[in-house]
């Protein structure tokens, strides 16, 4: 390889690699591994700030659907067998959604509040 292919070759390089690091740093959503309410769960970052608060106007009966289109997709589902979808809150907390018919996510019949280990607090949403 002479000088002109070689100097080439480290300019290709370094163009490479500005453009990785940059559409890396431009990927919001990053899938890690989180305990929540004692689950191993692969979590999805997604940046968005949820609170409690943000739970307590869900009505009764919604959807996963109908929920979506206020939060966005959830950070992830967990249990055994029949997975529920959780969505992070801020100081490392979760909103689980409970629905009375699980396996398609409607029925919304209410929100356990947990953090890694333990439930904080049941939303239990009034019937409308």
């Amino acid at each position: 390889m002479n000088k002109f292919q070689t100097t080439l070759a480290v300019i290709v390089l370094g163009i490479n690699m500005i453009l990785f690091a940059s559409c890396r740093n431009n990927v919001k959503d990053e899938i890690i591994m989180k305990t929540v309410y004692n689950f191993n769960v692969e979590h999805k970052e997604i940046d968005r700030e949820l609170t409690r608060e943000s739970f307590h106007d869900i009505k009764y009966g919604s959807s996963l659907i109908e929920i979506e289109e206020i939060f966005g997709e959830p950070n992830g589902w967990l249990g055994t067998g029949v997975l529920a979808p959780y969505y992070s809150l801020e100081d490392k907390e979760y909103a689980i959604l409970r629905f009375k018919n699980p396996f398609i996510s409607e029925d919304l019949k209410s929100i356990e509040l947990v953090n890694d280990t333990i439930i904080l607090e049941e939303i239990r949403l009034a019937v409308q």
